[in-house]
């Protein structure tokens, strides 16, 4: 599930448009950096600032190996948490 398409889901399930707005690496970095520090920062757009792929999108059952319970499909998670939303 891509961030646009997390966005639309939590937009969904408060009710209300959520907009979604792209920014650069550089401005994702300097948000971050100022506070979890550059490190933090680079490591974390160097996962989440790539194209999504394949891999990425392959549903897998890690959370039901590490929890002993089955992951829950986004939409429903943004469903039960509307509330923390709003």
């Amino acid at each position: 599930m891509t961030a646009r398409q997390q966005v639309e889901a939590v937009a969904a399930a408060i009710g209300r448009s959520v907009p979604f707005i792209e920014i650069s690496r550089q401005e994702a970095h300097a948000q971050m950096a100022a506070v979890f520090g550059d490190e933090a920062a680079d490591a974390v757009l160097d996962v989440t600032g790539k194209d999504v792929n394949d891999a990425l999108l392959t549903v897998r059952n890690t959370v039901a190996q590490v929890t002993g319970s089955p992951a829950r499909p986004f939409r429903q998670w943004a469903a039960e948490n509307a509330d923390l939303f709003r």
